[in-house]
């Protein structure tokens, strides 16, 4: 498996983050360029990656017929070097409904998948979890290489459930070949909940945490297809913020 934390996979973002300071609400008409994916494809000529997504209200573009905004983290995604196509995510959702509702997109070169916070707050058994996420991968077709199985976020409401499901996820990707991407931990606390104004209701991020999280998962969906393509940067640490607002 290949291991994504935040402190790997926000290197490139960190960096830019040092010179652009904080984010702002996005304004999705012209996606912000928070990751540097975005220069790096615009100076090597290399071709978009698409991706499809499966995933719950974190992941979801509208609810309840209102467009989400920056409060998706796939609206944080999109640029000249990564591109949804397109995907399931709907509130509520666990694993068992996004397999139901998960369809593949013709031309998809990359699944990310951020399942599984409506199991932990329905008691659902990682068993039964873990048998949802392997049928999601085996629908889309995709080979291992190229699926991301993304942590789940903190929950001031079952926290210690989240922090187990993340560790047996992070197994799960490990002998399934998968990587696994955790962009959390600097909004999650030892105990598994949110910092605070990470969260606008203890179990969404706001729109900033998911300026962030777009961007991290937008550097690993461009690694899965060009693994060695990104520049190595040393990022400040203390620069991880959740920001504010949501």
């Amino acid at each position: 498996m290949r291991a994504l934390g935040a402190a790997t996979a926000a290197t490139v973002l960190l960096a830019v983050w040092a010179t652009a300071g904080a984010v702002h609400p996005v304004d999705l008409r012209h996606p912000r360029p928070v990751s540097a994916v975005v220069h790096h494809i615009e100076h090597a000529g290399l071709e978009t990656v698409l991706y499809e997504f499966g995933g719950d209200s974190v992941t979801t573009l509208e609810y309840l017929g209102q467009l989400r905004g920056e409060l998706s983290w796939v609206n944080w995604t999109d640029c000249p070097a990564v591109t949804h196509v397109g995907g399931f995510a709907v509130s509520g959702a666990t694993t068992a409904g996004v397999l139901t509702g998960f369809a593949p997109v013709a031309g998809a070169e990359v699944l990310v998948i951020m399942a599984g916070t409506n199991d932990t707050r329905q008691g659902i058994p990682w068993s039964i979890s873990s048998l949802y996420l392997g049928l999601i991968v085996q629908a889309s077709g995709l080979p291992a290489d190229r699926v991301i199985l993304s942590a789940i976020p903190p929950s001031d409401t079952v926290p210690g459930a989240a922090l187990a499901y993340n560790a047996a996820a992070s197994e799960l990707a490990a002998a399934s070949g998968w990587l696994y991407v955790d962009p959390w931990p600097a909004v999650r606390t030892e105990a598994g909940a949110w910092t605070p104004d990470a969260s606008y209701d203890g179990a969404h991020p706001t729109g900033a945490v998911q300026a962030v999280t777009g961007a991290i998962l937008r550097d690993a969906i461009w690694s899965a297809v060009h693994p060695k393509s990104l520049v190595d940067v040393t990022p400040d640490a203390e620069r991880v913020s959740s920001g504010s607002g949501s």
